[in-house]
């Protein structure tokens, strides 16, 4: 892949799904986490830190339902497009 690396913030609830869930993306070719949060408020602020491309998370996050996200996480040439 040339370029720059797709930067994710990770955010979970779980400490160590948190911890494997950065080994994981840090193992998959073209992207590299940048940090990860374990509340929303610690998304927030980490996003205002570390510039990220993207960010991956839970759906059972309980503080993050308010939190705004980047962009998924997905290249653009793999993002399927919508039917409407």
């Amino acid at each position: 892949m040339s370029g720059q690396p797709i930067r994710v913030l990770v955010v979970e609830d779980d400490p160590v799904a948190a911890d494997a869930h950065v080994l994981y993306v840090d193992r998959v070719p073209g992207f590299v986490a940048v940090g990860k949060a374990h509340t929303g408020a610690e998304a927030r602020r980490a996003l205002e830190r570390t510039p990220s491309t993207c960010s991956s998370s839970t759906s059972t996050c309980p503080t993050c339902t308010a939190f705004s996200w980047p962009a998924p996480c997905a290249r653009p040439a793999t993002t399927p497009t919508s039917s409407r």
